[in-house]
């Protein structure tokens, strides 16, 4: 059986105006499965929202195939059932909202599916649950914090009915607040709703949450697997990643003689871990 979605060497550049052609990705081949938390991650220009981009259609191989369940790409008579597939929510909220109040906003897409009425109606409290913003449904947009605005951008993709979620560094713009309101609500799409995602981020600790991570230098894959393995490699951290703060405590703690048998990767190890100290 074949995965949800592929990429059969996949290339792509940026045409300037000049005609010069940037390289973004080079020869990429991967595939992801219904319900996987895949994080993507790399430096600026190493081709993270290029990659996320192919996957529904926003941006066309250069060469390579991206099939979504079977569709091509490629294939124009399939690019609207590819996007009602996989969902993008883009880095900015505001790029993304259309509407003054959060219901309207969240319907918006339905509609220009042709839901009847009534569908419609359903599909939008049913997102805006997922979501936790129900509470919200008559409020206007404008007054919303970031991770308000995000969590309603993402319910207008979610009222769509999409199997997948493609997030282009959503918690970029955001508070800690605001980060965490979003990162959660995603968490338990995957964990709950099984909705698989695609998640392009700079922030380890939101990595930590996926089972799998790609990590691309230079438009070419450099790592294809468990994001757990991802923390254990110095090229990682000399590409200038941070370490994670729990990991940091970790040593810390080992550095003062704290007898800590294995890493210790999670907020929630290391809360069993100290309890277990006497």
């Amino acid at each position: 059986m074949s995965a949800f979605i592929e990429f059969k060497n996949v290339s792509f550049s940026y045409v300037s105006s000049d005609g010069t052609r940037t390289p973004a990705l080079i020869d990429i081949n991967l595939n992801i499965e219904r319900g996987e938390f895949v994080a993507i991650l790399g430096l600026n220009g190493s081709g993270k929202s290029t990659l996320a981009k192919l996957i529904n259609g926003l941006l066309i191989p250069e060469k390579g195939d991206v099939i979504v369940d079977g569709m091509n790409t490629k294939d124009t008579e399939k690019v609207w059932d590819i996007r009602r597939k996989c969902g993008y929510i883009f880095q900015n909220p505001d790029n993304q909202l259309v509407a003054s109040i959060v219901e309207e906003d969240v319907a918006f897409g339905p509609e220009n599916l042709g839901m009847p009425r009534e569908k419609i109606r359903k599909a939008v409290d049913s997102a805006l649950l997922a979501v936790e913003m129900m509470e919200y449904k008559n409020h206007a947009t404008y007054k919303l914090s970031g991770g308000q605005k995000q969590r309603v951008a993402i319910a207008g993709v979610l009222a769509m009915k999409p199997e997948c979620i493609i997030l282009d560094e959503p918690t970029s713009m955001l508070d800690p607040k605001g980060r965490k309101e979003v990162i959660a609500t995603v968490e338990r799409l995957n964990k709950e709703e099984k909705k698989t995602i695609v998640l392009v981020t700079h922030n380890i600790d939101e990595m930590l949450l996926s089972q799998r991570s790609i990590v691309l230098d230079k438009g070419y894959i450099k790592f294809d697997g468990p994001s757990i393995e991802l923390l254990k490699l110095d090229w990682f951290y000399e590409m200038g990643f941070d370490m994670p703060q729990i990991l940091k405590l970790s040593i810390e703690l080992k550095k003062r003689g704290v007898k800590i048998d294995k890493e210790i990767w999670s907020v929630d190890e290391m809360e069993r871990f100290l309890c277990s100290l006497k």
